[in-house]
């Protein structure tokens, strides 16, 4: 094929790839600014990826605008918005990592950028520098990146997922490092972007696959922390921060086979607040959730970190005490009414008292399964509501119950 028809054909393939990839980053960028604007959580980092896509595209949009004569616009302005897209992808990763953002870095940085390109001009006799500043900035920019980055990624996605979150920024780098390498190589030939070079198609493509890929591992990325989220809020009291109904179960199957197995024992504590209605009605709801929440804590600080604390209802709380005899479990029963009367609670500028009545029953030989476990614990916290509240009662352990607690 004669070159001045390859030529002809690579410039006719070369526009509409440069326009193609403008249209496509400015997709991207509705994207994340529609996500931003949905979303709660990580909006400042989705609204930041979503800043980088709109420069980027506006970035190409002016490459694709480029000729005789040459106009800053189209060829300084290009360059600053693509340095200035990198530095709002790695600004972005960074609050979504709840990291500082190292804007001195990333002002410095672009700065210095911002002074080559305007010191180099707009002019062809300068465009051996220009792409060597253009390539070698995102370079750095990425570069910094990842390194300061990988680590906290690594440690919240895993190895093998974090390296496919960092993937694109080292397309980037390889793609930056070859354009410098063949900048250096032939230092009389122009490479800019623009140009009817079969290399400059082979540029474009790579920006339209790193891009895709920058996208959709980060929409994955956000997808994966939100999925993790939900899954946390569905076994989490939303109130006290407690475990819920639903781990507690969980958990008391689990000890359920532990029992079963290997006869290794476990105790359930029935916990219920006395005259909390009255709380509600005093002081107002707002005053009973903020005494929910400490009680919780406070129950939370009674017992090991191997125990479970749920809340399963209003002002009831089940707490499981794996490996834990009858009589352990009643002194620990103690401990946990101790802890919450013992001291008054500081509600909303007042201080304001709050009892507990507990019920305990320990697995035995003759449970059938943990629901009778259950139905034991409360039934003893019935009897110690009967017998005057402010109490331990045990199923278990006869000699330990109704014994009233010594007054604060």
């Amino acid at each position: 094929m004669p070159l001045n028809a390859a030529a002809a054909m690579i410039d006719n393939a070369l526009q509409p790839l440069v326009l193609v990839t403008s249209v496509q980053m400015l997709l991207y960028a509705v994207a994340w600014l529609l996500c931003a604007w949905l979303l709660r959580q990580d909006r400042r980092a989705v609204a930041h990826w979503g800043g980088s896509m709109l420069t980027m595209s506006a970035a190409f949009l002016l490459i694709g605008l480029r000729g005789e004569p040459r106009t800053w616009l189209a060829y300084t302005g290009a360059n600053l918005l693509l340095v200035l897209g990198y530095v709002l992808v790695r600004r972005g990763f960074e609050r979504f990592l709840h990291q500082r953002p190292r804007d001195a870095e990333h002002l410095a940085l672009f700065g210095l950028a911002a002074a080559g390109f305007l010191l180099l001009g707009p002019g062809a006799e300068q465009a051996f520098w220009r792409v060597l500043l253009a390539y070698g900035v995102t370079v750095l920019i990425v570069l910094r990146a990842v390194q300061t980055l990988m680590r906290q990624v690594q440690v919240e996605y895993g190895l093998w997922p974090s390296l496919v979150i960092v993937s694109p920024g080292l397309l980037v780098m390889a793609v930056g490092l070859l354009r410098v390498g063949q900048q250096l190589q032939d230092p009389g030939r122009q490479l800019e972007l623009h140009l009817t070079r079969l290399n400059n198609v082979e540029m474009i493509l790579s920006y339209l696959v790193g891009a895709a890929a920058f996208n959709f591992s980060y929409m994955t990325m956000v997808m994966v922390r939100m999925t993790r989220r939900l899954q946390a809020m569905s076994l989490q009291d939303s109130l006290t921060g407690l475990p819920n109904r639903r781990v507690i179960e969980a958990r008391l199957k689990h000890e359920w086979r532990r029992w079963v197995r290997h006869a290794a024992p476990f105790t359930v504590l029935a916990v219920d607040l006395d005259h909390f209605k009255q709380i509600n009605d005093t002081h107002g709801h707002l005053a009973g959730d903020e005494m929910l929440v400490q009680i919780g804590q406070r129950l939370q600080a009674g017992v090991r970190e191997v125990d479970t604390v749920a809340r399963t209802g209003g002002e009831e709380f089940l707490l499981l005490l794996p490996d834990t005899d009858a009589a352990a479990a009643l002194a620990a029963a103690e401990r946990v009414r101790a802890c919450v009367g013992d001291e008054p609670l500081r509600v909303r500028g007042q201080s304001l008292r709050m009892t507990t009545s507990v019920g305990v029953a320990q697995v035995g030989g003759d449970d059938a399964d943990v629901a009778a476990v259950l139905a034991r614990a409360d039934a003893a916290l019935y009897r110690a509501k009967e017998a005057g509240r402010n109490r331990v009662c045990g199923v278990d352990a006869p000699q330990a119950e109704g014994v009233p607690a010594s007054t604060a």
